[in-house]
């Protein structure tokens, strides 16, 4: 299980491939910096899908701003 102000009940090993997967989608892209790294991005993605959270709670509970999130 991943923590995130509670815990969220999906596998650490898929929060792990889905950040994999961004971090060569980024490189293949050679995409500009990010606020938030690949596995919170992965994260909050995830989130995002299993607890329907609006972007404004995403936002305060990565510490970033609702429009980042």
């Amino acid at each position: 299980m991943v923590p995130y102000r509670a815990t969220l009940d999906v596998p650490h090993e898929l929060v792990e491939h889905v950040a994999w997967l961004l971090y060569e989608h980024r490189r293949a892209r050679d995409t500009r910096w990010r606020k938030l790294g690949c596995f919170d991005q992965a994260l909050l993605t995830l989130v995002h899908l299993r607890k329907n959270e609006t972007f404004a709670q995403l936002g305060a509970g990565f510490a970033i701003s609702q429009t980042t999130a």
